[in-house]
């Protein structure tokens, strides 16, 4: 996942009192950080790639949670879930000259790596 940013209180002093935050704020906002980029879901998008002319048309984004995934049409006229990023995927069956891909956004769940 990606590197923690902390951006609350941790970088801040209080501009009314002018102190900075305790150790425990810190520690807690760090820890709170953490947790949420730990169990924050995967971001992706379906694209189709039309082989005749090399043109990609991206259809649907989606997030991928622990055993589940939440896609959204590019236009926002649906929505659905399915098991898995994969499973979204199997929503838009390969053609003659259109190939469906599963693209994702950011670092790679499989790798850490965008």
């Amino acid at each position: 996942m990606s590197k923690v940013t902390e951006q609350s209180t941790v970088d801040q002093f209080d501009r009314t009192t002018g102190s900075q935050p305790s150790i425990e704020e810190v520690a807690v906002t760090k820890t709170v950080s953490e947790m949420a980029a730990d169990q924050a879901p995967k971001m992706f998008a379906i694209a189709l790639e039309y082989h005749v002319a090399f043109k990609i048309q991206f259809v649907a984004w989606g997030m991928a949670f622990d055993g589940y995934a939440y896609v959204v049409m590019y236009d926002g006229n649906m929505q659905f879930l399915t098991t898995d990023a994969d499973g979204a995927l199997k929503c838009f069956p390969k053609t003659g000259n259109v190939t469906p891909r599963l693209i994702w956004v950011g670092p790679s769940p499989a790798t850490g790596q965008g």
